[in-house]
């Protein structure tokens, strides 16, 4: 299965490929987490893949190991030790029983991995993630929240996750291992991702794979997408891509509802700049003026 005709089109629809997925960089193990992540996930063991010719390129196989581990890395990420910053954007909704969803409010982001080779080929994942919730209708960043649920006012912050240089994940050959996961467990999560393909566009989805003991319900469905143009390209160092992310969870912790009936739906889409001078002028200006630290990721040193 798999062949492509000679301009790199893909005369198979979709293919799925078994991995083992890890965690992403970001993500709260606290009670009423609201963790918030939207990177792709890793690729395992593969079926049988197509095979793409590139002009750039050569080939590009995707049922050999190698290369779909570098694939699915230059999607999420960069493989040049480099920051990749996403910017994203979505709103979330309350959902109780079997009432409507509620929509609550807006968020808008950035998130920023950076891959670090180690010694034994891995990749060590590390970040730097910062949520601003905002205004449905307006965008107006928000500093405190009318909740309808209890009629409370909530003093709403920032979500800020990761900024440190200890990795959270480490990425290999072999699947994704979580940081805290003993060394030796490249299995530890596993699942199939799938890959579509039409014309010049080619998508990736996948549902991510939790550790146990983290707050309920929890899960995500993401798509990444990217054109197979750009995915041929391997002498670039990263793939220009975009997203789109479902994400189940607790109420955020600013609502005050920890213990309540319900939880949140985050829906989110976003895109990988070329850097952080790529950002909207207003967000950029945001985080230039409250958190400028936060505007690249620390990489990831061997002890």
């Amino acid at each position: 299965m798999g062949a492509a005709c000679l301009d790199g089109r893909v005369t198979d629809r979709h293919l799925a490929v078994s991995r083992n997925e890890g965690i992403p960089m970001h993500y709260d193990l606290g009670p009423g987490s609201d963790r918030r992540g939207f990177l792709l996930g890793m690729a395992g063991a593969l079926l049988a893949a197509p095979v793409f010719a590139g002009a750039h390129s050569g080939k590009l196989d995707l049922s050999k190991p190698e290369d779909a581990f570098t694939a699915k890395l230059r999607m999420q990420g960069r493989l040049d030790e480099r920051d990749a910053p996403w910017w994203y954007f979505g709103r979330i909704y309350g959902i109780v029983g079997e009432t409507a969803p509620r929509l609550l409010v807006r968020f808008e982001g950035l998130e920023i991995p950076r891959f670090t080779k180690t010694l034994e080929g891995q990749y060590a994942a590390s970040g730097v993630t910062t949520s601003f919730f905002q205004d449905p209708y307006t965008k107006q960043v928000l500093q405190e929240f009318k909740n309808p649920y209890t009629g409370k006012t909530n003093a709403v912050s920032p979500n800020m996750l990761g900024g440190t240089a200890d990795p959270v994940v480490f990425h290999s050959i072999r699947g994704t291992r979580p940081a805290r996961v003993a060394e030796a467990d490249w299995t530890y999560g596993s699942g199939h991702d799938v890959w579509d393909f039409h014309d010049e566009h080619v998508w990736i989805s996948h549902d991510r794979v939790y550790p146990p003991g983290i707050p309920q319900p929890m899960g995500e469905s993401s798509v990444g997408r990217a054109r197979l143009e750009d995915l041929l390209d391997t002498s670039r160092a990263y793939c220009p891509a975009g997203f789109s992310s479902t994400y189940f969870a607790p109420w955020p912790r600013w609502m005050e509802m920890a213990g309540q009936p319900g939880h949140v739906v985050w829906h989110a889409d976003g895109v990988k700049l070329d850097g952080i001078d790529a950002l909207p002028r207003d967000f950029r200006e945001r985080m230039e003026k409250l958190y400028p630290d936060r505007l690249y990721a620390k990489p990831w040193k061997p002890a």
